[in-house]
């Protein structure tokens, strides 16, 4: 894996690269059975053949089920309240009934469930299956592979299954809400995903959803053309562009010491399309950043993290900026092939070059692009990444 070495971090997010991207829903309710969907978030991604998820538990401890309603083709039924399978426990926990009691779940107007995911990683089940649901009989599909399958207090379970199982035919497009509930006696908690249940646990009472989450191939409503920073007498200098910005609702900003725990310093709302943004903050040391893209419906996504650096010594620097026709660079360091490119703020490539550097300190020239305005200039070898920005005057 490259390692990343940037004074002026730099990535380039096009639309296209958010089709696969990992969406995250987070979990609602005041956390009635512990906390087990409520503070937690389920992860949806595609491979455009298999469908994958992660569900990221609150503080509690696995103890019961989570159902995961699943409306991904035309028909489907719009609430459990007909539902009588209770040949065992999984089934139970899918019908919300246990022969005697029910708490039924009736779906937002529109929503048709088709197909549910039960997860049981407790005794006496420890098992995830994928369920076409019926009123008399819900149709065994697959097993979802659910892993751990024998764990309540894991951090994470992860299950997957394909998009053929679930009547998907073409992009991966599906909505579903998800339910917290003691699948043996039909007692339901207020924890959720994809819609909220006000006051305390539901237990064997009815409940309606009022809303859905929504998977759309994992294209997140805001895309970015780009997303850099600059660190400069103190502060981390932070900037990007979105094209499109569909029911989106603000960004967040995430800086870490070490890439792995993040804490938000900025909310930004959104713009609307087209719309360039920018933020700032006291920086100390080494620290990544990353954008926390949240949409209205609470689903997010993360663009690429870039690292900015303390270090004032650079190895690339331009040696004039604004440039008029040529862009000249110094180069101080050891023997090394690079791949020089030039980039538009939106992503395009207009120049490319390779060049040998001997070491010790060279300079290279590139013709500088017709056009006027802001570019960027990306050095690649086999260990670094350098983009610096420049503007053509």
């Amino acid at each position: 894996m490259k390692k990343l070495f940037t004074l002026l971090s730099f990535c380039t997010i096009t639309a296209s690269a958010f089709s696969q991207f990992a969406l995250n829903y987070p979990g609602t309710g005041a956390g009635g059975f512990g906390n087990v969907l409520t503070g937690g978030t389920l992860n949806v991604q595609n491979n455009g053949t298999n469908v994958n998820f992660i569900l990221t538990k609150g503080s509690g401890d696995f103890n019961d089920a989570t159902v995961i309603y699943i409306d991904s083709k035309t028909g489907g039924f719009a609430g459990t309240s007909t539902f009588v399978d209770v040949v065992d426990n999984m089934k139970k926990g899918v019908s919300g009934f246990d022969g005697t009691n029910r708490s039924a779940v009736t779906f937002a107007t529109g929503f048709n469930a088709d197909y549910a995911i039960l997860l049981k990683p407790n005794a006496p089940d420890n098992f995830g299956g994928l369920y076409e649901l019926g009123s008399l009989t819900h149709n065994f599909v697959t097993s979802v592979n659910l892993t751990p399958s024998n764990s309540v207090s894991s951090a994470t379970y992860s299950f997957t299954c394909t998009k053929a199982q679930l009547g998907i035919v073409g992009t991966v497009a599906f909505r579903f809400i998800a339910s917290h509930l003691n699948a043996t006696n039909a007692f339901r908690s207020n924890e959720a995903i994809g819609f909220t249940i006000a006051g305390g646990n539901v237990g064997q009472a009815p409940v309606t959803a009022t809303t859905w989450a929504t998977y759309n191939n994992g294209t997140m409503p805001a895309n970015l053309t780009y997303f850099s920073g600059d660190f400069k007498n103190g502060n981390a200098n932070l900037g990007w562009q979105s094209t499109t910005e569909v029911n989106f609702s603000q960004y967040e900003v995430e800086q870490s010491a070490n890439a792995s725990n993040w804490d938000k310093i900025a909310t930004v709302p959104a713009k609307g399309n087209n719309s360039i943004y920018t933020a700032s903050a006291v920086m100390s040391q080494n620290t990544w950043y990353r954008l926390k893209m949240v949409d209205k419906d609470g689903s997010f996504a993360y663009s690429n993290a870039v690292l900015l650096k303390t270090a004032t010594k650079k190895s690339i620097e331009l040696l004039s900026n604004p440039i008029k026709d040529v862009v000249r660079v110094s180069i101080n360091n050891s023997t090394s092939n690079y791949t020089v490119e030039i980039f538009t703020v939106d992503g395009k490539r207009v120049a490319v070059k390779n060049y040998q550097h001997s070491g010790g300190v060279s300079t290279l020239t590139i013709n500088a692009p017709n056009a006027k305005g802001l570019y960027y200039i990306k050095f690649t070898n086999a260990s670094t990444i350098e983009t610096l920005k420049f503007m053509v005057d």
